[in-house]
């Protein structure tokens, strides 16, 4: 994947789609641009056997570190209250990605920085992509 996507499950799905498109045009990317995203992914029926001690031996860390960088999508407060505004930071996984993105560790066998490095290469404009870019 080109990036990988934290959020937690319960956002609205058309604020979900609109913050990738939007996080796709400000950084030039082609409509084709992969972005892991857990729930479409990973086996939701069978996702415990991915779950371990170990956070860094799970396909949530091995995404991370083959992609360029983490984008992390914040909901807003819903009309009723019940959830929001930024939900992801009080989900213990969402803030796991975050840390991993922030410690600039994703790449820490070294494969996910070679990939990054050919991905960036291939890259058009010269701007630098953040390990870390967040939408609303």
């Amino acid at each position: 994947p080109r990036w990988f996507v934290s959020h937690w499950w319960g956002e609205i799905i058309s604020d979900f789609i609109g913050c990738l498109a939007r996080h796709t045009e400000l950084h030039l990317l082609p409509v084709s641009t992969p972005y892991w995203v857990c729930a479409y992914a990973n086996r939701q029926h069978s996702l415990g056997k991915d779950v371990c001690a170990d956070p860094k031996e799970t396909s949530f860390f091995r995404a991370m570190q083959l992609a360029t960088g983490v984008l992390l999508i914040l909901d807003r407060e819903t009309e009723s209250g019940g959830t929001g505004p930024a939900t992801p930071f009080q989900r213990i996984w969402c803030c796991f990605e975050v840390a991993v993105a922030v410690q600039g560790n994703r790449g820490e066998t070294g494969e996910g920085h070679r990939k990054q490095n050919e991905r960036e290469e291939e890259v058009s404009n010269s701007a630098t992509v953040a390990p870390l870019d967040i939408a609303t």
